[in-house]
């Protein structure tokens, strides 16, 4: 069939693309092993081919329980590749329809992490070929054991990029933030739960920064606390930065103030560099106080290169060498 398939597209990719609706029956009638399957469609490496996109996370349907419980094993007994995690996510969401207890149990016991979070994030497809809806995606994400929870959402968010606030047309994941606000609390502290809560509460930012900035503060772990206020002003302040700068104002110093401050001069900037500027001296984080300072003057000079040079020069005197030079770097004509 492959051979026949490709005279006719003259490639390979071209060939596997015209029988991929073949895979079903083929594989729900034996005459095709699930990793016979996935080692073909990972074959054709085409420039910027969706085929495995479009193909893997949707042909295992046609199994039974038992022939996805055999599917699971063997792909996951595969070598490490760049589809692999797709088509154990196509499986297990298959197999969760199927036999949710067990695929589950199979699941929690991968021993590759990475690989484990892409099983969990391929339960989040909807039979259409989309993906479930907001409430869905919470109690999905609630079923799973609270040691994998973020890293299999940070997987999930990792398909379609990472969303702006105000971005339009995007086609990825729609999350409610209210519903994930209970999955999320309480978990151990990770990179995967801090990106998670970024961009749950970067949601919650533009739609309701005073529920999102009282979820923040019930958050027992500092770095996750320190991740809400970033998300939350990340949104905030692209809807309304002067609300989010005079609530801010108000805040005590210290590490949640210092996260919220560096997203409000991004946004500040675009409007009003000088405010940006200033806010930029309010932050005590000599690592982001920097970070604030590069972005405001990398806009600001381009807008009134004088102001930003004046503004420059009075603070240069106080600055380590290294930080001055970073800064002067900035300038346009300096």
């Amino acid at each position: 069939m492959i051979r026949d398939s490709g005279e006719a597209a003259n490639d390979r990719h071209g060939a596997i693309q015209t029988i991929r609706l073949s895979f079903p029956r083929l594989l729900a009638s034996g005459k095709l092993s699930a990793v016979e399957a996935y080692r073909l469609i990972d074959s054709a490496k085409a420039g910027h081919s969706v085929l495995g996109l479009n193909t893997l996370p949707q042909i295992w349907n046609g199994l039974s329980a038992d022939g996805l419980a055999e599917a699971a094993r063997s792909l996951a007994a595969e070598p490490p590749g760049d589809q692999l995690g797709r088509a154990l996510g196509g499986v297990a969401n298959a197999w969760m329809k199927a036999d949710p207890a067990a695929a589950a149990a199979f699941i929690a016991q991968i021993q590759d992490r990475e690989l484990r979070a892409d099983a969990y994030a391929g339960c989040f497809a909807s039979g259409s070929g989309g993906e479930v809806g907001p409430r869905a995606q919470a109690e999905i994400l609630a079923g799973i054991p609270a040691d994998d929870r973020a890293e299999v959402f940070a997987s999930y968010l990792a398909r379609y990029g990472d969303p702006k606030p105000g971005e339009r047309n995007w086609s990825g994941v729609k999350i409610d933030p209210e519903l994930l606000g209970p999955v999320f609390k309480d978990l151990p502290p990770s990179p995967a739960l801090n990106r998670s809560i970024t961009i749950t509460t970067r949601e919650w930012g533009q739609e309701n920064p005073a529920a999102a900035l009282a979820w923040a503060d019930s958050l027992a772990d500092g770095g996750t606390r320190q991740a809400a206020y970033a998300g939350t002003f990340e949104g905030w302040a692209f809807q309304d930065p002067h609300a989010a700068a005079n609530w801010l104002a108000d805040k005590a110093e210290g590490s949640e103030r210092d996260a919220a401050t560096l997203p409000l001069v991004r946004n500040l900037l675009k409007s009003d560099a000088g405010a940006a500027w200033e806010w930029s001296d309010s932050i005590g984080d000599s690592a982001l106080r920097l970070d604030a300072r590069v972005s405001t003057l990398q806009a600001w000079s381009k807008r009134d290169p004088e102001a930003a040079q004046a503004a420059y020069h009075q603070i240069a005197s106080t600055l380590p060498a290294a930080e001055a030079a970073k800064l002067s770097a900035c300038l346009t004509g300096s």
